[in-house]
């Protein structure tokens, strides 16, 4: 065993008894200690079926909402659109191209997917296309909006 994680010998997780999910194998691996592995997991086990007799409703549905919620909390929102905004208009002129492409060789197109479903093709290139870019300008207008905000409180302890 190599003593520094090199990406040849990379461990995957098995996915837990009880819910058949890696991510329950991870919180049970952060709570073990001292290699105490079957008393983590009855912690964890014990800890879900509290939550499934309080909430009525799965645990692993509560952990994974749990889990995408401390994600969305975690992350700077305005940080993402500027990360992502250019992969973003980059997927809008890709399915610009195609929707160019399928106007370019309608024939072609209709010769291989038959006259019945040229129709809803079309539309859900186009409509594909414009939720994509309403997106990128909603998300843009929101990452000013957000600008401006913090210029004006940047601007009033200023004073």
């Amino acid at each position: 065993m190599p003593r520094k994680k090199t990406k040849s010998f990379q461990r995957n997780l098995e996915p837990d008894i009880k819910y058949g999910n890696v991510m329950v194998t991870k919180l049970i691996n952060k709570v073990m200690k001292s290699g105490k592995k079957r008393l983590a997991e009855s912690l964890v086990y014990g800890a879900f079926e509290i939550i499934e007799a309080k909430t009525k409703t799965p645990a692993l549905e509560v952990f994974d909402t749990a889990m995408i919620s401390g994600l969305v909390r975690s992350s700077d929102s305005s940080n993402l659109v500027d990360k992502y905004i250019g992969d973003l208009i980059l997927g809008m002129d890709r399915i610009g191209r195609i929707q160019f492409l399928f106007l370019q060789h309608y024939d072609d197109f209709k010769e291989r997917y038959g006259e019945e479903d040229m129709i809803e093709l079309e539309d859900s290139l186009r409509n594909t296309f414009k939720s994509t870019g309403e997106l990128i300008l909603f998300l843009k207008q929101k990452a000013m909006d957000n600008e401006l905000e913090d210029d004006r409180v940047g601007s009033d302890t200023l004073k």
